[in-house]
């Protein structure tokens, strides 16, 4: 697939902070009382962190601290990533995790072919779109079909 057929989508550090902000307050608007944040590796890290510095509470570093805080201790659980594009990171999570009462799935941006929906969201792009982080390199083709 050539340059050309991407539709290319810059994502400045500005928006990329702007969003994050608007994901905090869209989280208080859900009334979904946050007691431990897990990100997905890579781009979930750098938004738990600062979600944890929001809601004042710790990030969980693997699924089966999810599994023992969400199923043994009935504790609430926000998994985060920055994209949802095909949603494969999302269905490979265990699914009594993801679909547990005690847990919320959110993203930043999202694509509606993904195969998974999160329960919150900030923008959605087109399939086409091929969303550039801020820092990525602008010009770096992309590492898989859109």
């Amino acid at each position: 697939m050539s340059k050309k057929e991407y539709n290319f989508i810059n994502i400045t550090y500005k928006e990329y902070g702007n969003d994050i902000d608007k994901l905090c307050k869209k989280i208080l608007d859900s009334k979904f009382e946050v007691d431990f944040i897990y990100g997905f590796p890579r781009g979930g890290l750098p938004i738990a962190v600062h979600l944890s510095h929001f809601f004042n509470c710790k990030i969980l570093y693997s699924l089966q601290e999810c599994y023992q805080q969400t199923i043994n201790n009935k504790k609430n659980i926000l998994f985060v990533d920055d994209i949802i594009d095909t949603g494969e990171t999302y269905i490979n999570v265990m699914p009594y995790l993801l679909y547990s009462t005690y847990t919320k799935t959110s993203t930043l941006y999202f694509k509606p072919r993904a195969s998974f929906r999160p329960n919150i969201f900030i923008r959605d792009f087109n399939n086409d779109d091929w969303i550039v982080m801020p820092w990525e390199k602008e010009n770096e083709t992309p590492n898989r079909k859109i």
